[in-house]
């Protein structure tokens, strides 16, 4: 299924501030009836903003329904509706909640998945992270590829392991001077061998696909009912 674009009607009005539960850079997101999340621009007079949302939805349509990627409902240049999901994003909730280490190594497979996904429609990501991701460094006017996706994932794949980002509390520059540097974080508190090795590789950029990642670990039990959706922030089709 792939989420209709419609045209603003009454029925897509802004909804009212108290209603808000994000805020990014171009966008605003409102629980409209705890069963949908609205994104619209944050600001409709910045150019940015409005083409941001619009990207975004053409992305979404161009990606449509995938077990991975947050369920968009309907679309428009003006907003974009997706599931509301009660538990929030990935960082708040393993902040929040006491998972096991065989759950997290699942939610992280998943994640893997969903990159995998959208890599093969030849779209990138270019803001993954439980929240907010840490880019392969590089020069700033460079264009975001495949290879600062997989940089990203597996700083991604570090926090849902051990629940931190990595080189946390560092201020930025002196983690893109680390990362520059090839002085990558201590990964000895992830007991599979396996998902450290892969951690390392998508910081020394020795991947090709996101794909290869999940040739590299082992098979993880399917516990019961967990279902890692990769939302918001994509940015542009390649």
């Amino acid at each position: 299924m792939v989420c209709p674009c419609v045209k603003t009607t009454a029925d897509t009005e802004e909804p009212m501030q108290q209603h808000i539960v994000g805020v990014g850079q171009f966008a605003t997101i409102h629980n409209i009836n705890n069963k949908t999340a609205r994104k619209i621009p944050s600001d409709k007079s910045y150019t940015y903003s409005v083409e941001a949302v619009e990207i975004e939805a053409k992305i979404y349509k161009h990606l449509g329904k995938h077990k991975r990627i947050a369920k968009c409902i309907r679309c428009s240049n003006d907003y974009i509706d997706l599931r509301y999901e009660p538990n929030g994003n990935l960082e708040t909730y393993l902040a929040d909640k006491p998972v096991s280490a065989q759950w997290r190594y699942r939610l992280a497979r998943q994640a893997i998945e969903a990159v995998v996904y959208i890599h093969k429609m030849h779209v990138i990501q270019s803001d993954l992270s439980a929240r907010q991701f840490l880019f392969l460094p590089r020069d700033k006017e460079s264009s975001n590829t495949v290879q600062s996706d997989l940089f990203a994932l597996g700083s991604t794949i570090h926090e849902i392991l051990i629940g931190r980002k990595p080189y946390d509390g560092v201020e930025d520059e002196e983690v893109q001077r680390l990362y520059s540097n090839r002085e990558f974080p201590t990964l000895e508190d992830i007991e599979s061998a396996h998902w450290r090795k892969a951690i390392l590789k998508c910081w020394k950029t020795e991947y090709e696909s996101a794909s290869e990642i999940l040739e590299d670990l082992p098979a993880v039990p399917l516990p019961t009912r967990i279902f890692l959706n990769l939302q918001l922030a994509l940015r542009w089709l390649k």
